[in-house]
């Protein structure tokens, strides 16, 4: 059985293992995680993190063949003053579900605590996943104020405006972020193919001169 993978940088969350076919000694129980983005595939490729000359591997590996060398990858992003967002990017061919729902190759979708990511091979569950967060600082109750002031709308409006403004912009950076991530992988896809081909016509040529 597979034991939950550990890194240096503090958990903010961890997928658990509730459902599927799949023989329970080959798929992790549970998945640790820590990196802002943390990768899921069948084997360790190296894959760059945006904005990065570095590159680095799956932290996780799932060895069934319906599973994609990357398939999915599982992000989170904060900043003061705002909550956390959650996203689930799909790199499979044989595709990642979100409560059900297909996310599509190189798309994106977001998703709270709860949720469930599950992999399917020939219309079956193969592996069910959970998600729950982790690391999520819980705010004192604040006093009521006595009296209650006269509410400013207009301030109120400002205020609100600017809230949006803001999200916006984090959605922008964090879209950003995720093509430039796209762009890479399938880079890293189409020279890992080109390898695959290239060993496959070296073995085609040994078997041919055996016989």
């Amino acid at each position: 059985a597979h034991s939950e993978l550990k890194l240096s940088m503090t958990s903010w969350g961890y997928l658990e293992r509730i459902g599927g076919i799949e023989d329970a000694t080959t798929v992790p129980q549970k998945i640790q995680l820590q990196d802002s983005d943390c990768f899921v595939g069948r084997f360790a490729e190296p894959v760059k993190a945006p904005d990065s000359k570095f590159t680095h591997k799956s932290q996780t590996l799932i060895p069934c063949l319906f599973v994609s060398s990357t398939h999915f990858s599982v992000g989170m992003t904060e900043s003061p003053g705002h909550p956390r967002a959650y996203y689930i990017r799909d790199f499979s061919r044989n595709g990642t579900y979100l409560n059900g729902e297909l996310v599509g190759p190189n798309k994106t979708a977001v998703f709270n605590d709860g949720a469930e990511i599950s992999l399917l091979y020939k219309n079956k569950v193969r592996i069910l996943y959970r998600f729950r967060e982790e690391g999520v600082a819980v705010k004192d109750s604040a006093p009521i104020p006595s009296p209650v002031p006269v509410k400013d709308e207009a301030r109120d409006d400002q205020e609100e405006s600017s809230r949006f403004a803001s999200m916006r912009s984090q959605a922008d950076s964090v879209e950003f972020a995720l093509n430039k991530q796209i762009a890479l992988l399938q880079e890293e896809s189409k020279q890992l193919e080109t390898r695959n081909q290239q060993q496959a016509s070296r073995i085609a040529a040994l078997a041919a001169d055996l016989h």
